[in-house]
């Protein structure tokens, strides 16, 4: 949704065609929920000697483009001003696969889900003036569900696999760009709160071999920017531009494997990555106010379990391993700009990472049983806030930088066999990054 050029139009003294409109109070709003499900279902039943094959596939893709623009325009809205751009709603895909009877069993299931959205709140070459407060609000809310499934169920040989690809990178943007605002306030936000929530299990029963493994892997690679850019902003109150993104994956992986005969095998695994970059940003602009706030945050967090379980009368090995990274980068700046404030002025950046990951592996057979366990968590995030060229003045100044990584590990691995039993655990952890505050 704009509002452009609207009605009526002048020629400035610069021969450009521009608009004026004067209203009481005034929202530009554009909404985009969407709510998207896949569902993708198989089942085979064998007898006698036959095999049996049963699979599912689904495959979501988003990508919406919402926005609020306001362009080439006089605008005055005594009781306030707001343009929102809103992208919200989930999307869910689910497989599941089972397969029964047989002298041979596959069973399996694959969810892959993308989301790409671009959402935008912006005015560009206007002019906005309020007694009340100017608003620019840009907000991304949407959410993936994915789950996968398989279960084989088989005479001699059963073998189930499940996977889960989730892929989320979304841009969101509140912008005040070759503009001017006279206003008591500004408030301008954007804001990204995604998460991930997938599964996948996978299992496996026979009287002979029996093997399953279930994978999920998931990203998250938004770019979050609250920017001020060759604009002025005047105003009696707070001027606040801020920039967040609170997203989060939850990932479970797990995998049974059951066999009256030779051998059982169990793999589970799960890798899950956030990437994200959020800015909050001045850019040869001019901002006087009574208080003012370059604020951009970022708390990341991921939790995730991957475990693999294995019984067999002769040998059973089961594995589980997970990887997660948050390398997220995080920062405030003002740059050629110059920053008034009769209150406080502030620069600050904040990066957060919290990891929780369980891997586990139990294994129980009669003559061998081996169980491994590892896990890799990085927290390599970065945070920075700088004033660099023009000039800032204000009762109270603060620039600062924070940056935090919490991450909590538990790798167990266990077996038992009536002859040899093999089990062992290792979990990897690095902590590091950046963090800066200059003027």
């Amino acid at each position: 949704l704009s509002l452009h050029d609207a009605l009526p139009i002048y020629l400035d003294k610069d021969g450009n065609w521009r608009a004026s409109l004067l209203v009481p109070g005034a929202t530009v709003a554009a909404s985009n929920p969407t709510l998207t499900l896949a569902g993708a279902g198989g089942l085979s039943i064998a007898t006698g000697k036959s095999a049996g094959l049963a699979g599912a596939f689904t495959w979501n893709q988003l990508g919406k483009d919402t926005q609020a623009l306001i362009a080439r325009t006089q605008l005055q809205a005594a009781a306030g001003l707001t343009t929102q751009a809103l992208n919200s709603g989930a999307v869910w895909s689910i497989a599941a696969g089972a397969n029964a009877g047989g002298k041979l069993g596959l069973a399996g299931t694959v969810s892959y889900s993308t989301v790409d959205n671009t959402t935008r709140a912006s005015a560009a070459d206007a002019q906005l003036q309020s007694n009340g407060t100017v608003r620019l609000l840009a907000d991304d809310a949407s959410s993936v569900r994915s789950i996968a499934g398989a279960a084989s169920f088989s005479g001699k040989a059963g073998f189930g696999a499940a996977l889960g690809l989730t892929e989320l990178a979304n841009t969101t943007e509140a912008e005040l760009l070759r503009s001017s605002v006279d206003a008591q306030a500004l408030d301008q936000q954007a804001t990204a709160a995604n998460d991930i929530i997938a599964a996948a299990a996978a299992l496996a029963v026979s009287a002979g071999i029996s093997g399953s493994g279930a994978v999920t892997v998931n990203t998250i690679d938004n770019v979050t920017t609250a920017r001020v850019q060759q604009s002025t902003a005047a105003t009696t109150g707070a001027a606040s531009v801020q920039a967040r993104d609170d997203s989060t994956i939850l990932s479970i992986a797990g995998s049974g494997a059951i066999s009256g005969g030779s051998a059982g095998i169990g793999i589970a695994a799960a890798s899950n990555d956030i990437g994200s970059r959020t800015r909050a940003e001045a850019d040869r602009s001019t901002l006087n106010a009574g208080s003012m706030a370059l604020d951009a945050r970022q708390l990341s967090r991921i939790d995730a379990v991957a475990a693999g379980a294995a019984g067999a009368s002769g040998a059973g090995i089961t594995g589980s391993l997970g990887i997660n990274r948050i390398g997220t980068d995080t920062a405030a700046t003002a740059s050629a700009s110059n920053m008034t404030a009769t209150g406080t002025a502030t620069v600050a950046a904040l990066d957060g990472a919290e990891i929780f990951s369980v891997t586990g592996a139990a294994t129980a057979a009669g003559s061998a049983a081996i169980g491994v366990a590892a896990s890799y968590n990085e927290a390599d995030n970065a945070s920075r806030a700088s004033v660099s060229g023009g000039s800032i003045s204000a009762a109270d100044i603060a620039v600062t930088a924070q940056r935090a990584s919490d991450l909590e590990v538990y790798a167990v691995a266990g077996s038992a066999s009536g002859n040899a039993g093999l089990a062992g655990s290792i979990g990897i952890n690095f902590a590091g990054g950046a963090t800066s505050a200059t003027v």
